[in-house]
């Protein structure tokens, strides 16, 4: 299979299932062609993928799966169709997606497969950007030029910590209001301020928001938690690109002897964020002031 940047599709098959091609929750097929090489039937898509449609291709195992090596006659391309179907759901990376219908084919197998499951899935989306600006810059004149490099960049935007927000509602003319629906025990509530799509605490988020990259929880679980640190860990996975901008103010607060150490030296959660995001295949530009 290639994939263009444009959408320009060509999928090549030969001996293997068909591909499952579909868009939001519906399949469809598209025209192919079968030419005969050397005595094998070979076909050959070619066409146009745009947002939010989706292919996934399978190995015999996926089929032919059933316990103790025999074919499971109810489970079949149908069925398999319909299961794809019914698990697509835009919230779910592609990764999630293979490994839930991966895990299927093994339940089927009786944890015991006779065939190799091989799952790949792809979803087409337009690039996901995401602007942070985490903390106050070390010098007081450069308060708007960080809050125009925030506005005037492109996707989500999220501030990070109280004085940070303080600063960018001054600088907006425009005021933080406490969302009450984010109260939670471990985490402190966010912030709504007009014109930016997310607005959190500082420090303690920031921890919380880490433990969820590192621990690598998953989407379909982050999505409907109204916390800080889901709802940031949520837009830092669906993101491709990510500009950090860190201003490098020191925190008074952080710096008294009840802070626990990780809380005082954000930076190193900062930079371990970085580069956990870099692991994780992100397109990271940093800025510091």
């Amino acid at each position: 299979m290639q994939i263009e940047n444009n959408g320009k599709t060509r999928l090549v098959e030969y001996d293997n299932p068909g591909v499952f091609i579909g868009n939001r929750n519906k399949l469809f097929t598209p025209r192919r062609e079968e030419h005969v090489i050397a005595g094998k039937k070979i076909s050959e898509y070619s066409l146009d993928v745009d947002d939010q449609d989706w292919l996934v291709l399978t190995s015999d195992g996926v089929i032919n799966a059933g316990i103790d090596g025999r074919m499971n006659l109810t489970w079949n391309r149908e069925r398999i169709g319909k299961f794809i179907e019914d698990t697509s759901d835009k919230q779910k990376s592609a990764q999630e997606w293979a490994d839930e219908i991966a895990a299927l084919c093994y339940n089927l197998y009786g944890e015991k497969p006779g065939d190799d499951v091989t799952v790949v899935a792809i979803k087409v989306r337009h690039p996901i950007h995401v602007t942070m600006l985490i903390g106050p810059p070390q010098n007081k004149e450069d308060d708007r030029k960080l809050v125009r490099r925030l506005m005037e960049s492109p996707g989500r935007k999220v501030v990070c910590g109280g004085t940070t927000g303080e600063i960018v509602a001054r600088v907006l003319g425009r005021k933080v209001f406490v969302d009450l629906s984010s109260v939670s025990d471990d985490v402190p509530p966010v912030g709504l301020l007009p014109g930016i799509d997310l607005v959190t605490e500082g420090a303690v988020t920031l921890v919380q928001t880490l433990e969820h990259l590192k621990g690598n929880t998953k989407l379909s679980e982050l999505q409907f938690r109204k916390d800080g640190a889901s709802r940031l860990a949520t837009f830092l996975k669906q993101a491709d690109s990510i500009h950090i901008i860190v201003g490098t103010a020191s925190n008074n607060a952080l710096d008294c002897m009840d802070v626990p150490a990780i809380y005082a030296y954000k930076h190193h959660v900062i930079r371990d964020m970085i580069n956990t995001l870099k692991d994780m295949d992100k397109d990271i530009v940093e800025e510091y002031y």
